[in-house]
């Protein structure tokens, strides 16, 4: 699938930059982002769906927000992303009463 990641400056007039990957068929993908992006909102979103049945961006769920500053206190250099994706068109039959049943607690 498709995807990339944005970052822009704290005004967001428009993104200072752009990497464009692609997740593998379980759906990993790793981003190599060159540079210091302390002062920058990055943001990793997918673009599009190889699956007709299932290519509805969802505003919640398309995106991710990441921290790619070097001087965040974090001794790795991996970042690890919110899980993001599209929704079905036609949604699974037991999602209904699961989110009942989520709902109700």
């Amino acid at each position: 699938v498709p995807l990339k990641i944005e970052c822009e400056d704290r005004e967001g007039d428009h993104p200072k930059v752009v990497i464009d990957g692609v997740t593998d068929e379980t759906g990993t993908y790793q981003i190599p982002v060159a540079g210091e992006h302390e002062d920058d909102i990055c943001e990793v979103m997918v673009t599009e769906s190889p699956m007709a049945d299932c290519n509805e961006l969802s505003p919640n769920r398309n995106r991710a927000r990441v921290l790619l500053a070097k001087n965040s206190g974090m001794p790795s250099r991996l970042r690890y992303a919110n899980s993001i994706g599209f929704l079905k068109k036609e949604p699974l039959p037991e999602c209904g009463p699961l989110l009942q049943e989520l709902l109700a607690e």
